[in-house]
């Protein structure tokens, strides 16, 4: 044990979870934060949630689950949307106010079909039948 006052070798640090190399700055290890954003997101979409509305903010993206339900989101014109199906193997979708919109079709989990849409304006419309989406905005560029 150390006695107060002491002065501490940075050798003798416990590592962090956070590398730092000659050249950059210290960055967070991928196999730890990733794994906990992971299991945060899948959060999100918990059936014990289902009566409210979710949202939340992670790194440059806004995140909402739409379940059984219509949702209109702010966009912008330009802005990346992406739609995924998070807990039935098909939900019944409809968007208006996308590129590339889905017309009451069958979105399948582990598809890429709701991927990389683009917001046409200031708003777009998601409606979910069947389950939950978990809807991807950029919101910060």
């Amino acid at each position: 044990m150390m006695r107060p006052g002491t002065p501490i070798d940075p050798q003798d640090l416990p590592r962090s979870r956070y590398e730092q190399s000659e050249e950059s700055e210290a960055r967070p290890i991928a196999r730890i934060t990733f794994g906990l954003l992971l299991a945060n997101v899948l959060l999100l979409a918990s059936p014990s949630y289902a009566a409210h509305h979710v949202e939340a903010f992670v790194d440059r993206w806004h995140l909402t689950v739409v379940r059984d339900r219509t949702c209109t989101l702010a966009t912008r014109a330009g802005e990346t949307v992406t739609i995924l199906v998070l807990d039935e193997p098909t939900v019944r979708v409809r968007t208006e106010g996308l590129a590339y919109p889905l017309r009451d079709e069958p979105l399948v989990r582990f598809s890429t079909r709701g991927v990389s849409n683009v917001a046409e304006g200031g708003s777009c419309t998601v409606a979910a039948a069947g389950g939950a989406l978990l809807v991807l905005r950029e919101w910060a560029h």
